[in-house]
């Protein structure tokens, strides 16, 4: 189904995806002198990957395209999920930022899914 242009800028997962990198960002900078597995340069990718492939999917024509880069993004949200566990348990990030993180994540989550289901509805 061909669409207007999209504008990503506009859309609420995308300006999420947006905070999420920043306080990812935040939350990683002190870890990079101790963190000898990379977390933290993981943690990064991750969380960019989630702007990242929305804006990219805005640049389909079909809705179904789109949808496809918008599970990438949600899969980033899982992989930075498990990320933010892993540094949790290991006590490289304090427990108030893991929570505002997680809390971050779960929000992207939801207007991701929800966003999918408007594309397939409109596609109906």
């Amino acid at each position: 189904m061909k669409t207007e242009m999209r504008n990503f800028k506009n859309l609420p997962a995308w300006q999420n995806g947006m905070e999420i990198v920043f306080k990812v960002y935040e939350i990683g900078q002190p870890l990079i002198d101790t963190d000898k597995h990379g977390y933290a340069d993981l943690m990064y990718q991750a969380a960019l990957d989630i702007p990242s492939n929305i804006a990219f999917g805005s640049s389909y024509e079909s809705d179904s395209e789109y949808r496809g880069f918008l599970r990438k993004a949600l899969g980033a949200c899982f992989q930075l999920e498990t990320l933010l566990l892993v540094t949790q348990k290991q006590e490289m990030i304090d427990a108030f930022d893991y929570e505002l993180l997680y809390e971050m994540l779960e929000d992207e989550k939801k207007l991701l899914m929800n966003f999918m289901r408007q594309l397939i509805w409109r596609g109906a």
